[in-house]
């Protein structure tokens, strides 16, 4: 008998990887790291959107609050005077050379149309500074701290990082008197009124105080929107009950004292129609030419911090370089990223 013989086993084990198979590997984990980064980028992107929509949402919430409390939403315009009627070379609540008649009259409207029984021969210590002589200018975005927020606290000592010590306690319960501070935290200044502990607000109870920031050092701070590392603050334009919007104020010129915006070159709330000719910033063709034509508009700046310059949207924007205003000419790309109330989500 022959003896069987083995064959020797042929190994088919591969050795290592080749070059151009490491590169296919490579490549194809760098596209699914790619497709990974994009989509938790996006889904960051779209929670931080998320969570300025809601804050804007419980803005307006506040508003409709403060609305139903006092019959009227707030003025995105106001001069707030400490010294009353007949005090000292002021005759008039208001009076005063430097700004003129009509913005006494609008701020004494708009006091009044909140506060009827409001009572104008009493000094005001504002600002906490143990004077009655001065005023202050509020512009829209202002005016959304201050009367959704109330007056501040005179005794709180924190600065946040923007050296911002504002924490509102809402406004005194007396109606002829709404401005008396809860305390004041030390003397007060003659003919002003007394401390009141009883309030009414904030109105906005969800302020946080790190946002708070003072862009113009009058000691009436604005307020940044949830975005991190936001610079503007929220805009904030009155329709004044359906009357129409004055965005550049009474004068219609924007880089003017009564501008209520904070930002000098966001020069129009934002409208359906044009009626201003080339070369002029933005006019509506009739007040329902506004969004929101009844209410107000709440418009953060978005991801890349800037405004642009307003105007224009009917949905979607004019196209590149059709509008010209006195500026300039608009420049839509930074205005595609916008907040609003109106629009609920950016607004490209």
């Amino acid at each position: 008998m022959y003896a069987k013989t083995r064959s020797p086993r042929i190994s088919h084990r591969r050795g290592a990887f080749t070059l151009v198979e490491l590169m296919i590997v490579i490549t194809i984990i760098t596209i699914l790291i790619s497709f990974l980064v994009v989509g938790v980028f996006n889904a960051t992107r779209t929670a931080r959107r998320t969570a300025c929509t809601v804050e804007i949402s419980n803005l307006e919430k506040a508003i409709a609050d403060f609305q139903m409390e006092y019959g009227s939403t707030p003025p995105s315009f106001v001069i707030l005077y400490e010294a009353g009627e007949g005090s000292g070379a002021t005759e008039n609540w208001g009076s005063d050379p430097t700004n003129g008649e009509q913005y006494r009259i609008i701020s004494r409207a708009a006091i009044r149309r909140i506060w009827p029984r409001y009572d104008f021969t009493q000094n005001i210590d504002l600002n906490g500074n143990g004077t009655t002589t001065d005023y202050f200018i509020l512009n829209g975005a202002e005016c959304l701290v201050f009367f959704l927020g109330g007056v501040d606290d005179r005794v709180a000592t924190t600065t946040n990082n923007y050296n911002v010590n504002w924490q509102p306690t809402g406004f005194a319960a007396n109606p002829q008197s709404p401005f008396a501070p809860s305390s004041y935290g030390g003397s007060q200044p003659a003919g002003t009124p007394a401390a009141v502990t009883n309030r009414r607000g904030p109105y906005y109870e969800t302020f946080i105080g790190d946002r708070f920031i003072d862009t113009d050092g009058d000691g009436f701070p604005e307020y940044l929107d949830a975005l991190p590392d936001q610079t503007q603050p929220l805009q904030y334009f009155s329709s004044y009950e359906g009357t129409g919007y004055r965005p550049r104020g009474l004068d219609q010129t924007a880089g003017t004292f009564d501008d209520e915006s904070s930002v000098a070159t966001f020069v129009s709330h934002y409208i359906t129609a044009n009626s201003a000719a080339s070369g002029a910033d933005p006019v509506p063709t009739s007040p329902s030419a506004s969004w929101y034509p009844s209410k107000f508009q709440i418009i953060s700046a978005g991801f890349d911090f800037e405004f642009g310059s307003g105007g224009v949207f009917d949905g979607s924007f004019p196209a590149a370089g059709s509008e010209t205003y006195a500026a300039g000419v608009r420049d839509t790309t930074y205005e595609k990223d916008n907040i609003t109330n109106f629009w609920g989500r950016e607004l490209n």
